[in-house]
């Protein structure tokens, strides 16, 4: 992987604009809300695995995205993203509904009737082992 930015390159008054910029044209049309007078720090690298576009946002910068239904509209049908937390507890917000993500927590149900395309992906997870599921 190539490194796209690092904030610290960039001019301090450029860096909001630079970095919304390149999460925009890696990731497809989102909202990067950055509050204006925290300080930008981190990096975004990526590339490419075959026809499968991959990348890593490292940031301390407190920080969300939003994509709105004008803009979902906007992005391909055939694009599927797939966005893991890689540390932290990050609010995974949708339809009203939200919930924290935790380490070892992978808060999903997957089903429908008559079956449904899918793909997956599967990657190592951090040293503590696998997660811990509820009874």
């Amino acid at each position: 992987m190539g490194v796209l930015i690092r904030a610290e390159h960039v001019p301090p008054g450029q860096r909001h604009a630079a970095w919304r910029s390149i999460v925009c044209d890696t990731l497809g049309p989102l909202d990067c809300r950055i509050a204006p007078d925290a300080p930008l720090r981190g990096e975004i690298d990526a590339g490419t695995l075959g026809s499968v576009g991959v990348g890593r946002v490292r940031t301390t910068t407190p920080h969300s995205v939003h994509r709105t239904p004008g803009q979902i509209r906007q992005g391909s049908r055939e694009l599927h993203r797939v966005v893991l937390a890689l540390s932290g507890e990050p609010v995974l917000e949708h339809d009203g509904r939200s919930t924290r993500l935790t380490p070892g927590r992978s808060p999903s149900t997957t089903g429908g009737p008559g079956g449904f395309p899918s793909a997956g992906l599967r990657g190592p997870g951090t040293t503590s082992g696998p997660p811990r599921h509820a009874a």
